[in-house]
């Protein structure tokens, strides 16, 4: 039996992480070298999530109460969660089933005088070409906000020339994982300003709640090998417990109650120093190899699928 997900992480990132997450740490100078690395041109904020992030983005751009916030229909519900709790309004966009891209005329239908905000999430590793879109934010005066939690590159892949906002995520399940953490690409100066001075206002996440964070998922890492998990899944039906729900408790980020005051901190060092690692030494080779990988199985489904149909109508049942 196979563990349905396996982190993207290796041994020596979690023994870094778990070296960094001891005592104290110079936790500003940190947070410098994991926005310089992504971009030396001083535009980029690391938070403990792509949520967080998110939160604050809304706090200072202080939209009127009942704004308008379009989002792709297919979106994790925290983000549009976020969006209400500052008084504004998700609104659901149509996207195209078979490229999972946002309709453009469904986003011309959606806009309304109230309509402040378009934010387009890239889902399943796929990066959608945004030209369209940037094209109606700008024609509109629309932010144009970019969601590249699920498909980061790299820098090969910096968002979308036309977006006032990406983000990328560093989250447990996402590509070149840190375990947590989330950088926000902002292109307004003073808008970035504003949204430094209240994230340093935060209570700092402490270095051993990363280091057992960090010892989590070393453990979870250890058992997703076929035969490891394999032993945890017979031995959670022998004891009668649900090993999907001992799994999803594992990994949840932030918990239902309380989830905007664990939203609202800074990471500790140990955190920005993982991810400084992780955005220096992605692979951008074996994301290649991975691409290539999707698009061989593809084929073979495809191919399998029309052998199915041209192979003649099966015999009647007698």
């Amino acid at each position: 039996m196979w563990s349905r997900k396996r982190i993207d992480i290796g041994w020596r990132d979690l023994l870094f992480a778990a070296r960094h997450s001891l005592g104290r740490g110079q936790r500003e100078a940190a947070q410098h070298e994991v926005e310089h690395a992504w971009s030396p041109v001083n535009d980029t904020l690391a938070c403990l999530s792509v949520r967080s992030g998110f939160d604050l983005l809304w706090t200072e751009l202080n939209l009127p109460a009942g704004s308008e916030i379009l989002m792709s229909a297919v979106t994790i519900l925290d983000m549009a969660r976020v969006v209400e709790e500052h008084g504004l309004v998700p609104v659901p966009v149509d996207l195209n089933p078979s490229t999972m891209a946002p309709d453009p005329d469904a986003i011309r239908r959606a806009i309304t005088p109230k309509t402040r905000a378009i934010v387009i999430a890239h889902l399943f590793g796929a990066i959608l070409d945004l030209t369209q879109v940037a094209a109606i934010a700008k024609k509109h005066g629309l932010l144009l906000i970019e969601d590249c939690a699920q498909a980061f590159d790299g820098h090969r892949y910096p968002g979308h020339a036309g977006s006032n906002v990406v983000m990328f995520s560093f989250g447990p399940i996402k590509t070149a994982t840190a375990l947590a953490g989330g950088l926000l690409v902002v292109r307004d100066p003073a808008l970035l300003a504003r949204m430094r001075s209240t994230h340093a206002t935060w209570p700092e996440q402490t270095q051993g709640e990363f280091l057992r964070r960090v010892r989590t998922y070393a453990m979870l890492k250890l058992i997703s090998g076929r035969l490891a998990f394999g032993c945890l899944v017979t031995a959670c039906r022998l004891l009668r417990r649900d090993f999907d729900v001992m799994l999803n408790g594992a990994v949840r980020n932030f918990p239902v109650e309380g989830f905007f005051v664990s939203l609202r901190r800074q990471p500790c060092s140990g955190l920005y120093k993982l991810l400084a690692r992780r955005i220096r030494t992605f692979d951008t080779q074996r994301q290649d190899q991975r691409a290539a990988l999707g698009r061989l199985v593809e084929s073979a489904i495809q191919s399998g699928m029309n052998r199915g149909h041209s192979g003649g109508s099966a015999e009647p049942c007698s």
